[in-house]
């Protein structure tokens, strides 16, 4: 499956965590930026258009907010992103 110009955001302070789902969404076609904590993150929302961004609840503050021009995408925030790749780990 491909899947061009998707691009999701994962910010998790677990690095284990990160790379899982970039192994899992990668060979799949997206667009990965796996980041460890909020100031990447919201450097990276300042730059790119996401299709998604997954932020962990527990990650603390701030957490970080979708600049005013990002378009059609959607934030989750999660309590275990192991949720959404099965509990896959590398």
């Amino acid at each position: 499956m491909v899947n061009p110009g998707c691009r999701l955001l994962f910010v998790d302070d677990e690095e284990t965590i990160l790379f899982a789902v970039q192994d899992y969404f990668e060979p799949q076609g997206y667009e990965v930026d796996a980041v460890s904590d909020a100031e990447r993150a919201q450097a990276l929302l300042n730059t790119h258009a996401y299709a998604v961004a997954v932020i962990d609840l527990s990650l603390g503050r701030p957490r970080p907010r979708a600049r005013p021009a990002w378009h059609g995408g959607c934030i989750l925030r999660v309590s275990d992103i192991r949720s959404l790749t099965g509990g896959k780990s590398r």
